[in-house]
């Protein structure tokens, strides 16, 4: 994030403001999308998380995502205006890390959106879905 944000604006013609900005990831790189936002939790007014969540099954780093989650909650309620986890049901692999990681945006005060997809599994028709409903609400 910190390096690809500078090289995007200067090669580019783009507005360099958080509210045109968004980022998502699905699966690993709804991982990569949880870095970012707990990391530069300011740059972004849009962020999605599909499928993905936090390890639990690794206690000490599940632990240190606690942590730095509580620490940049405030700029993240500042800032973010629409943050949204997708999931499939206990079929999606990532279904336990999501559910998980819920519990530390509920225990850390950070409003976001969440849908549960009973049916779905992880996989790209899932994603698929999860972009044509969230697509159209971008930037608005």
């Amino acid at each position: 994030t910190a390096s690809i944000i500078p090289f995007v604006e200067s090669n580019y013609r783009v507005k360099k403001d958080a509210a045109s900005r968004a980022i998502a990831g699905l699966s690993m790189g709804g991982l990569e999308t949880l870095e970012a936002l707990i990391t530069c939790p300011r740059m972004f007014k849009y962020v999605w998380v599909l499928s993905s969540g936090w390890f639990k099954n690794n206690p000490d780093a599940f632990k240190e995502y606690e942590r730095r989650l509580n620490a940049a909650a405030p700029a993240i309620k500042k800032s973010v205006s629409q943050l949204v986890f997708t999931q499939g049901g206990p079929t999606d692999s990532a279904y336990e890390n999501c559910k998980e990681t819920l519990k530390l945006f509920d225990a850390a005060g950070i409003s976001y959106e969440s849908y549960l997809d009973g049916n779905a599994r992880h996989s790209w028709p899932t994603w698929r879905r999860d972009l044509h409903n969230l697509a159209p609400r971008l930037f608005k």
